[in-house]
């Protein structure tokens, strides 16, 4: 899942993820969860860049 790009829309920053149930939980959420989570996980690795050396 590509959480943040550069300015040519390359990913810079990549959540991987993945699950031992046949269907993951996040298969399960409506359109509403599921965009909460995007947004939780874009917003944690916005929070990680800051301390990035780039």
């Amino acid at each position: 899942m590509p959480i943040h790009d550069s300015v040519n829309w390359v990913p810079i920053g990549v959540v991987y993820l993945t699950s031992n149930r046949l269907k993951p939980f996040w298969a399960g959420l409506d359109t509403e969860d599921y965009e909460q989570l995007e947004t939780l996980l874009r917003n944690t690795f916005a929070e990680v860049l800051k301390y990035a050396p780039i």
